[in-house]
């Protein structure tokens, strides 16, 4: 979900500006939006728009993530930046990840390496 030159966001609210749509949006919602957007952004219907090919296919991606339920919930927790990890590592490991990567996690870690003087938990 990377765009080249854009920076990943844990905010989880650009694909929602992009299709015109609010956070609380139905399926049915999506699914309608995108029909719109589609036909609007087409490229067979705007020839003359050298950007066309590349909303539409940033439409696509959108709808994908927000039709499934899994991606869905995994970019309003996390936003593209879980979706990168997601495509990376599955997306079952998002959460993982992020856990493993927070700063609670990592202070715990450090104290017990201080507390204990040993950093590979083998004599412990």
């Amino acid at each position: 979900m990377a765009t080249p030159g854009r920076k990943l966001s844990t905010t989880g609210t650009s694909l929602y500006e992009f299709m015109e749509l609010p956070k609380t949006a139905t399926a049915d919602d999506i699914k309608k939006q995108y029909r719109r957007l589609a036909l609007r952004w087409h490229p067979d219907k705007n020839q003359n728009d050298p950007n066309a090919t590349q909303k539409f296919q940033q439409l696509t991606k959108a709808n994908e993530v927000l039709c499934d339920q899994k991606k869905r919930d995994i970019y309003d927790k996390y936003g593209s930046l879980g979706m990168y990890i997601a495509e990376r590592f599955g997306e079952d490991n998002v959460h993982s990840y992020f856990v493993l990567s927070s700063c609670w996690f990592r202070s715990l870690i450090c104290t017990c390496i201080v507390l204990t003087g040993c950093c590979c938990c083998c004599c412990c």
